[in-house]
């Protein structure tokens, strides 16, 4: 099976901190128009002052994949000219978004000292329902 994944080089998104909608050619090595398998990238890294519509691309990102976001009105994948691709599941299941609610849901650290512990994906949520059962007991 072909994957759209390949052909995108950006987002069109509207939303949060962009107003109007907006078209941003994420994945290219370089600022000129000249986009060509050559000066495509498959990683971009974004930076920025805080407000400045960093969290506002990943949430983007994660509408993309399905999730329910209320603020986003527009997210769209687009290729070289800017047309919209669309995505089937299994693409859609290819997106991983790294972001402050990844980290909030995924990683846990717990401080006690030099004791400092790191937890890890299903890590996090065995330790969540074990605190729930602790405090429910407490009650």
């Amino acid at each position: 099976m072909t994957t759209q994944l390949n052909n995108v080089t950006g987002i069109k998104l509207q939303g949060n901190n962009f107003n109007t909608e907006t078209q941003l050619q994420l994945f290219v090595k370089s600022d000129n128009n000249n986009l060509t398998p050559d000066t495509l990238s498959r990683a971009s890294l974004i930076y920025g002052k805080n407000g400045s519509g960093k969290s506002t691309i990943a949430t983007a990102f994660n509408k993309i994949k399905g999730n329910d976001i209320q603020d986003i009105v527009t997210a769209e994948l687009i290729d070289t000219g800017n047309n919209v691709i669309s995505l089937n599941d299994d693409d859609k299941n290819n997106i991983f978004v790294f972001d402050e609610t990844y980290i909030l849901n995924q990683i846990r650290i717990e401080e006690d000292g030099l004791d400092t512990i790191v937890m890890l994906g299903d890590m996090v949520d065995i330790e969540k329902k074990l605190d729930d059962e602790e405090e429910k007991r407490k009650n």
